[in-house]
């Protein structure tokens, strides 16, 4: 048999005994089954919480990767069709449909922007300076009225007057307001030159036609002034690209060459309407 020995350990004798074992203090036993009950369901739930991660983030990840190639969507509402295979859970839908609202919202606040951008930018746009041809008009009716003949190159001086006129407003001081500003007075000395050449070529007709009565001619003024017109517009052309190769590609190329096609469209007007034809 054998012989039961009468523990003769004291209480601090078993203290120092755990900790030299296991590095605690030792507990009395009621209050060391509670703590390892407490430890068992720590561990119980703890197991718990990381197979529903697992379980989970591979279902939202593909779920995710899923809504982002579009597949499996709805082309109308954007939701799961009945020929993908799976029904969505309570869980998965709630993802979706916040990762639908975050994305309207991330839309509307971009179109926002943007429509504020491209409402700002259209406001600039639209303040355009105001162009009137009159200072160019009564300057040229007056030296005009002083010289009958036409043979006064000081006509010359009244091109571009409407245009530095409309470039001292406000919304001429700009590269773009010179812009405009020279392009309205070119456009002006575009009508007084097409008038100019439509009387000059219905003249032309009448003269060739009388002229083709007596005998045939060998040259017509319709065709002669086709032919000058035409080259005059590549003159002018070329001229205007050199006068915008000299400034390199700077900021002042813009109204340097729009400047230019108003004087020299200006000079030709000016010519076709009888000017200097001594």
């Amino acid at each position: 048999m054998t012989r039961m020995t009468e523990d003769t350990t004291s209480p601090s004798q078993a203290a120092s005994h755990c900790q030299r074992r296991r590095g605690l203090t030792c507990l009395p036993a009621p209050f060391a089954f509670a703590a390892s009950f407490l430890v068992f369901l720590a561990m119980v739930k703890a197991g718990s919480l990381v197979r529903k991660l697992s379980s989970g983030m591979p279902e939202a990840a593909a779920f995710h990767r899923r809504s982002e190639s579009g597949q499996l969507r709805d082309p109308q509402v954007g939701l799961y069709t009945a020929t993908a295979g799976k029904a969505e859970d309570k869980r998965m839908r709630h993802f979706r449909v916040r990762k639908q609202a975050n994305s309207r919202g991330k839309r509307r606040a971009r179109a926002l922007l943007a429509g504020t951008a491209l409402h700002c930018i259209g406001s600039a746009a639209l303040a355009e300076p105001a162009f009137a041809p009159d200072a160019t008009a009564q300057c040229v009716a007056a030296i005009t009225a002083d010289t009958p003949a036409l043979s006064n190159h000081a006509v010359l001086d009244c091109v571009g007057r409407s245009a530095q006129a409309c470039m001292m407003t406000r919304d001429g001081g700009t590269t773009l307001g010179m812009i405009d500003c020279l392009q309205g007075e070119e456009r002006y000395w575009q009508g007084r030159l097409a008038a100019a050449y439509g009387e000059r070529l219905r003249a032309a007709r009448k003269e060739d036609a009388a002229m083709n009565s007596i005998r045939p001619a060998e040259a017509s003024l319709e065709g002669s002034l086709v032919a000058m017109q035409t080259a005059w517009e590549a003159y002018r052309n070329a001229a205007c690209l050199y006068e915008q190769a000299q400034w390199l590609g700077g900021s002042g190329a813009g109204p340097a060459t729009m400047a230019c096609h108003m004087h020299e469209t200006a000079r030709q007007a000016l010519k076709l309407e009888g000017w200097w034809a001594q």
